[in-house]
């Protein structure tokens, strides 16, 4: 069972140690990010599972992990592997003009000209700024930076993003 409220925001490694301790690779950008909730879904055979976490640590980009139901490292070992998930709705409130990645993900991309450029379907940072993939109907892609020069509106009630970008860059 998938649970379209659920946002995958890491992966397990391996596992440290032998009393049950996983090792997580976080896809935040921020590696603390997954401890500031009080437990992690992992994905166990087509279903989501609430796993409460009992402490935690960080050690070379990597986030060490201790859930209370997994106490060796037998049971440990069978996780790796899996994905880990937390509830979008626990999400911080973002500030105006501040957007999560996920939620602008399949959001119709629009210039100026009322043109449709396609819809998003992935982000990347380049370290500059975050660049918007938009992918149209034949598949072609265009990089948009994702700054206020070229990304003056995003409307997520209407599914719209509105650009000053061409067709033909």
């Amino acid at each position: 069972m998938l649970n379209s409220n659920l946002v995958p925001m890491g992966r397990i490694i391996g596992v440290f140690g032998v009393k049950g301790w996983l090792k997580i690779k976080p896809d935040t950008h921020e590696i603390d990010t997954l401890i500031k909730y009080p437990g992690l879904y992992i994905f166990i055979k087509d279903k989501y599972v609430f796993y409460k976490l009992e402490d935690s640590f960080i050690r070379n980009d990597i986030l060490h992990v201790k859930f209370d139901d997994i106490s060796d490292r037998t049971t440990a070992d069978t996780f790796k592997g899996l994905s880990v998930a937390i509830l979008r709705g626990d999400f911080p409130e973002t500030s105006k003009n501040e957007y999560y990645w996920i939620d602008l993900i399949g959001l119709n991309v629009e210039n100026t000209n009322g043109e449709n450029l396609g819809t998003v379907c992935e982000l990347m940072e380049t370290g500059a700024s975050s660049v918007m993939v938009v992918k149209d109907s034949h598949g072609v892609k265009r990089l948009i930076p994702f700054i206020e020069l070229y990304v003056p509106d995003v409307d997520l009630h209407t599914k719209k993003i509105l650009v000053n970008w061409e067709l033909d860059y």
